[in-house]
């Protein structure tokens, strides 16, 4: 356990996990936006409201990737 306060710590919760829109979230998973869509309704992937707009943690996209594999998804453009 590190004996620096938190206040100390160089952290920032944005830079680290950013929030990403619809068309981010799809470009990073490598789906198409129909896809992000669809698993964020059926709550496969948890997104937020910012800004008056759907946004997605990027560390809950690497979840979503590493389940996704498993899910046999293929990349935009796969065949």
């Amino acid at each position: 356990m590190s004996n620096t306060p938190i206040a100390n710590q160089n952290t920032n919760m944005f830079v680290d996990d950013p929030l990403l829109t619809v068309q981010e979230a799809a470009d990073y998973c490598k789906v198409s936006k129909s896809t992000i869509n669809k698993k964020r309704r059926e709550k496969s992937i948890p997104s937020i409201r910012a800004f008056g707009d759907v946004r997605f943690r990027r560390s809950d996209l690497n979840k979503f990737i590493q389940n996704g594999l498993s899910w046999g998804l293929q990349p935009v453009g796969a065949s």
